[in-house]
């Protein structure tokens, strides 16, 4: 129960973050909004470890970690930051949200490829109901594909999960226990550094934006991107990643279509049909199935008889 609770915030904050970045990315750029996250979030995290400290000191050679800071910030920040910013100039907030819950999938690909980690029926019966879930929301949803931006956004979304994907099991299989917020502060500030040529190739917004209401809720909404989404809820992630794994843990974006479509109704008024509540009420119970500790006889049939 503890962790179902655990993942529900998460999912509601990173369900928020894609109205956040719909609100701010037509007004300051992909680019930048991306660039933004990563160096708020970072901030807000040095910040944190400065004045209250931090449990573990690494042992590893600061290139050594400069090294895992730099694929994890890449993979867990700039890409799909920039990739999910630049979808939300074609696509509505509750698609985005949809398209990252496609992370499960990639994630187990690697788990298996990876740390040779096996499936329960369950769990694989859970991972196709949100599947299906996701893509009867892509097939009878409002928004139709006609438009090769559109196609191109949607690419990107996906892009962006399989970079979700893939990180998590880099973390478990390549990165030592870490404290979570040394590893949001130096993942996203690096991230923040490489970017910084994207950001150059930018342009400033038009000056009077700033007094604009628009602009005032786009800025409101990069600093609630910065604080909520791009630190606060990666730290409670990674500590779930610790506790139950990068497949599990990696079922928090299978619940963002929930909060997603249900802050964008509320915030950006985007419509809601009855198929995406079905398919969002698909994905959460495949949520459930797959989180739902494993019993005596499924951890025997996934891992065979230890017997000779």
């Amino acid at each position: 129960m503890k962790t179902m609770l655990w993942v529900a915030a998460i999912a509601a904050i990173w369900g928020a973050s894609h109205v956040w970045v719909r609100l701010s990315a037509p007004v300051f750029g992909a680019g930048p909004v991306a660039w933004a996250r990563l160096a708020i979030g970072s901030g807000v995290m040095l910040l944190w470890v400065r004045f209250f400290g931090h449990s573990r000191r690494s042992s590893l050679p600061l290139r050594t970690r400069l090294v895992h800071w730099g694929v994890v910030g890449a993979l867990n920040g700039a890409l799909p930051f920039l990739l999910f910013a630049h979808a939300s100039l074609y696509l509505p907030a509750s698609y985005l949200s949809i398209l990252n819950s496609l992370t499960p999938a990639f994630s187990a690909l690697f788990s298996w490829l990876i740390l040779s980690e096996p499936l329960s029926f369950r769990a694989g019966f859970g991972l196709l109901t949100g599947f299906l879930g996701v893509g009867l929301i892509e097939e009878f949803g409002p928004v139709r594909f006609d438009d090769s931006r559109v196609r191109v956004a949607l690419m990107e979304g996906v892009g962006a999960a399989l970079c979700y994907g893939l990180v998590g099991n880099y973390i478990k299989k390549r990165v030592p226990p870490t404290d979570p917020r040394i590893l949001v502060a130096g993942s996203f500030g690096t991230a923040a550094i490489l970017m910084l040529p994207v950001l150059a190739t930018g342009t400033a917004p038009d000056p009077s934006v700033w007094s604009s209401d628009a602009g005032r809720v786009a800025l409101l909404s990069v600093i609630l991107l910065g604080v909520l989404s791009s630190s606060l809820a990666f730290v409670m992630y990674y500590g779930l990643l610790a506790r139950v794994g990068p497949f599990r843990s990696s079922l928090v974006t299978q619940m963002i279509p929930v909060f997603g479509v249900l802050w964008g109704a509320l915030w950006l008024e985007e419509r809601i049909t009855g198929v995406m509540l079905l398919g969002a009420g698909m994905v959460l119970f495949s949520t459930v199935m797959i989180l739902r500790p494993a019993s005596p006889s499924e951890r025997l049939a996934t891992q065979g008889d230890p017997s000779p």
